[in-house]
């Protein structure tokens, strides 16, 4: 099962593809990329699908799990802009027939995987040393790998 784990921002997305199982997975490809400047909302909004549809399609995804955002970041205009890119992930999804996608703050994909649905379990108890590439990525990247993560079985 390939899924891809999203952590966007209003300048940026970063992303993963994860293949296996949660005590087994693999890290087959990361990036951040960087939305267009100098585009209007739509134009960006356009483009984003477009980004998604050809990573959905290149690695055959299964499912996508977003990093959403945590309850105390829930307010101003960049709150909204990534909300709205966001969206495009849901609307991609669904074009491309991915019925598995979740949006998930840190205590849900601490649940998911195994412990406490308490965020600070992700940095204190989780181990992902086992994912080849995890401790270069900047912390954008490492967010969408233990959401893609826990969206494995």
């Amino acid at each position: 099962m390939s899924i891809l784990g999203i952590r966007c921002s209003s300048k940026d997305f970063s992303y993963c593809i994860v293949n296996g199982k949660q005590d087994s997975a693999t890290l087959a490809d990361t990036g951040t990329i960087s939305f267009p400047k100098g585009y209007t909302e739509s134009e960006t909004q356009k483009w984003l699908s477009q980004e998604i549809e050809g990573i959905i399609k290149k690695y055959n995804v299964h499912g996508i799990g977003i990093k959403g955002v945590e309850p105390m970041g829930m307010k101003g205009k960049a709150y909204g802009a990534r909300m709205e890119k966001e969206g495009i992930f849901f609307l991609q999804a669904a074009l491309c027939g991915v019925k598995y996608i979740k949006r998930k703050v840190k205590s849900t994909i601490a649940k998911d995987l195994g412990m406490k649905g308490k965020g600070k379990y992700l940095e204190t108890k989780a181990d992902f040393t086992k994912i080849v590439g995890y401790e270069k990525a900047n912390k954008n990247t490492q967010e969408s790998i233990q959401v893609a993560i826990s969206m494995l079985n």
